[in-house]
């Protein structure tokens, strides 16, 4: 089984990126013999949390680029980088190398939905957003996502 992962940033919510990383490792811990691979879509937060919990579980790991020039903030210059070099498949959804719009966070989405069978978002609930824009299109698609945002843990959003 292929998984994905979708979710927030770290804010006020009053929960990090370590917590992000153990909700991660926790939830694919428990269904670890079933999964060939963990699609990572390379952004600030929930996104890098899941591919480095992947990581540490040795799970294969395909880290999705929304663009070829996409770049880490600051802060995520290290992990994003070891992700790029453990990754089994590095996928960059267009090939532009500046900033082609917002559009392009989506398409990752999409890509990282069809080319998977279920996901695990770091979801808070809110409507709108990119996290909440991935979890429609997983509707669509009828691909399970499980959250893991405590408040909401276990959630099934399909």
């Amino acid at each position: 089984m292929i998984v994905f992962g979708t979710g927030h940033r770290p804010s006020s919510d009053g929960y990090s990126y370590v917590d992000m990383f153990y909700r991660a490792q926790d939830a694919l811990e428990v269904t670890t013999e079933h999964i060939s691979a963990a699609v990572c879509g390379m952004a600030a937060g929930f996104d890098l949390a899941f591919g480095q919990a992947a990581m540490a579980l040795d799970i294969p790991v395909w880290t999705v680029r929304p663009w070829v020039g996409h770049k880490p903030r600051r802060d995520d210059v290290e992990t994003y980088r070891e992700l790029l070099e453990y990754a089994e498949r590095r996928i960059d959804v267009n090939d532009a190398y500046t900033y082609p719009g917002p559009w392009v966070y989506q398409k990752r989405n999409e890509w990282m939905v069809d080319n998977s069978d279920a996901g695990f978002a770091w979801w808070n609930g809110k409507i709108g957003g990119g996290t909440y824009n991935c979890l429609e299109y997983a509707k669509e698609k009828n691909k399970p996502v499980t959250n893991i945002y405590p408040e909401n843990e276990g959630m099934r959003y399909v």
